[in-house]
């Protein structure tokens, strides 16, 4: 039997309705749920709970420790600038006078160098009651260059800063977070992953940061652990290094994120953006054939270069 082209089109327009109403439902299903956080705040031989913080010393992971120590969580920041660190760990005693707070110093972009081991850094924790870490150092300079336009050791540290520390880090401290289970793991990840052309190293990186994190989920059922594992895809965030602009309703200050980042834990799912209005914009471009998407992405890149262009005029001038 041949269908008449009007019921093809009817067809299609079911299948295409249902398919956006499943993604509907999938964004109401994730944001409705209430975050189970707390449900790794709990004590063991009466040791108060803990929360590892990489990033920390500014933007969204300075943010994290802040509302991780409003939420009751004692708070171990990790960075590579000890001044900056120790800034933010006056900030929080102070602000948190009822908590306890560490440093933690590490280049991670040194990562896979000769001799430096992260294992250590485990040890020194080692009389903790760790239940949570967040994987949140990373980052990428908005320059706007093409691949073949960086230095090969730009690529390496790109890598080590955006993948392998989070990998290694997690290496580090996984026997940690399965011994005192239940306990979470959060990797953040970035938007960027869609395919963002100028920033290859820094996609690719937060693409494997999304597998690791799904591999962990399932070894972690596997072996029968209560360890959860979580990667938190982030959009435009204003006040990190990178964005400096006007908060928006699609660019929220970093409080606003690692609110929505920490509300997000629990909601059902290993991958998720976790800030509303980024979801939303997800959610618009999955629906795009990948032809559009991509030109989409092309198309803004170019405005931001150009932007950043004359900028650099600007300030030059």
């Amino acid at each position: 039997m041949q269908l008449a082209p009007s019921q093809i089109v009817n067809t299609l327009g079911i299948i295409t309705a249902v398919y956006i109403l499943s993604k509907v439902f999938d964004l109401l299903w994730v944001f409705s749920r209430p975050s189970n956080l707390h449900r790794y705040l709990h004590r063991k031989n009466g040791e108060p709970a803990w929360a590892l913080v990489t990033g920390a010393s500014d933007g969204i992971g300075k943010a994290l420790c802040f509302e991780l120590a409003s939420r009751g969580f004692n708070v171990v920041l990790h960075g590579r600038n000890r001044s900056k660190l120790e800034t933010v760990h006056d900030a929080l005693r102070q602000a948190h006078p009822t908590r306890e707070f560490r440093v933690l110093i590490l280049d991670a972009t040194t990562c896979q160098k000769d001799g430096v081991s992260l294992a250590p850094l485990a040890a020194e924790l080692a009389d903790l009651h760790l239940t949570v870490l967040i994987n949140n150092a990373g980052g990428q300079r908005d320059d706007f260059r093409c691949m073949h336009e960086y230095t090969k050791q730009e690529l390496i540290d790109s890598v080590n800063l955006n993948a392998t520390f989070t990998l290694l880090m997690t290496h580090a401290f996984l026997p940690t977070l399965i011994k005192n289970a239940p306990s979470l793991c959060v990797n953040v990840g970035s938007l960027a992953d869609n395919g963002v052309p100028t920033v290859a190293s820094y996609a690719a990186s937060k693409n494997f940061v999304n597998g690791l994190s799904r591999s962990l989920a399932n070894e972690m059922l596997l072996q029968g652990h209560d360890v959860t594992f979580m990667a938190m895809r982030v959009g435009m965030v204003t006040g990190t290094v990178e964005v400096k602009m006007k908060r928006t309703l699609t660019t929220p200050d970093t409080v606003t994120f690692a609110r929505a980042l920490l509300n997000r834990v629990g909601c059902g799912r290993t991958v998720v953006v976790p800030y509303v209005a980024h979801a939303l914009q997800q959610m618009a471009v999955d629906l795009l054939p990948e032809g559009l998407k991509n030109r989409i992405l092309v198309s803004e890149i170019s405005k931001l270069k150009a932007e950043g262009l004359k900028e650099e005029k600007r300030k030059a001038s």
